[in-house]
């Protein structure tokens, strides 16, 4: 294999100009939108013509020699990584990056109106539960809340993991105080990072996710903790629908009863889910004809609301699209 490997060649004691990784990389962009022979390879032939009509090598730094003892062909594995769907994508619609990807920032709105209340509830001490069933946007809503943090005004704490129990939340707490502390002495010590916070005119976020995992008992040493704290606070739980039915219990009333907000994200009606597909389409400068009729129908329907499926389906049809060199999405290609 010829010009691949930076070493001085014996027959003209020059140095080859084309590096293994650059050569690599040129192919890896081309290749998706090759096609095979009948014997299911890409001929060098064709990806070196290719390679010098982009203008990513000259004929001086590539040989039509180079690659004459492999042959490329369209790798499955190659198509279904990260680096692959977006080089396909980019190959056929000239994108810079994936669209229907979750973005922070790009909140629909009822995701809105609960952020705008979380903040509120968060001057007077709230205890909020936001509900929703897998799929419908709680990562989607949690995320902006988290970046809170970037900014002087608030600290936000997210517990994230599955399972918890009381002890490992209160130390992940410590660890995002940066306490040095005991196990006996944790709970005063977070009491006392907590009003450091008020002095430093900050809001502080306490985020909970998978709250419905949590033991009810678990929920009441939690609740106990925090009507200690000062009240520009807000503990944050997030969790599916269940979580609300166990609160309900008359004998978990101490702990309902403390609840200053509650919200439940719902599943996304047809016409909400197409004008956020549509919406999608021109933040990521695609035609609105990039889906064809039968298409949108056919994702509308099969997602049955569900966000995190929809941009799903949104993002692996047009993947399957580009394997075939098409810019329009059809039926077959979301199924």
């Amino acid at each position: 294999m010829t010009s691949l490997e930076t070493k001085t060649r014996a027959d003209k004691c020059a140095q080859r100009k084309v590096q293994v990784g650059e050569l690599a990389e040129a192919i890896n962009e081309v290749l998706p939108t090759l096609s095979a022979n009948k014997v299911g390879h890409i001929p060098k032939s064709t990806w070196y013509r290719c390679l010098l009509e982009r203008n990513d090598f000259t004929r001086q730094q590539l040989a039509r020699t180079t690659g004459r003892s492999f042959a490329l062909k369209p790798s499955p594995q190659f198509k279904t990584t990260p680096l692959g769907e977006k080089i396909m994508i980019n190959a056929i619609w000239g994108l810079s990056q994936l669209p229907f990807k979750r973005h922070p920032d790009n909140l629909l709105n009822q995701q809105q109106e609960i952020l705008k209340f979380v903040k509120i509830h968060a001057q007077q001490g709230g205890f909020s539960v936001i509900l929703g069933q897998p799929g419908v946007g709680e990562t989607v809503l949690r995320e902006p809340i988290e970046q809170f943090d970037q900014g002087q005004e608030y600290s936000v704490i997210s517990c994230s993991r599955t399972l918890h129990t009381y002890r490992q939340i209160v130390w992940q707490l410590a660890d995002a105080f940066q306490l040095e502390t005991t196990d006996k002495a944790i709970e005063k010590a977070l009491i006392q990072a907590a009003f450091a916070q008020v002095k430093a005119r900050k809001t502080l976020y306490i985020l909970i996710d998978e709250a419905h995992l949590l033991e009810i008992g678990i929920l009441r040493q939690l609740r106990l903790l925090f009507e200690r704290f000062p009240k520009t606070h807000n503990l944050i739980l997030f969790g599916q629908p269940e979580l609300l039915h166990t609160l309900s219990l008359s004998a978990n009333q101490d702990i309902k009863g403390r609840i200053t907000d509650s919200a439940t994200i719902t599943p996304l009606n047809e016409d909400d889910l197409r004008d956020n597909i549509v919406q999608e389409l021109a933040t990521a400068k695609m035609g609105m004809n990039t889906f064809d009729e039968g298409a949108m129908e056919l994702i509308i329907r099969s997602v049955e609301g569900n966000l995190r499926l929809c941009r799903n389906l949104c993002l692996a049809s047009p993947i399957e699209a580009a394997r075939e060199t098409k810019k329009t999405v059809t039926m077959t290609h979301v199924n």
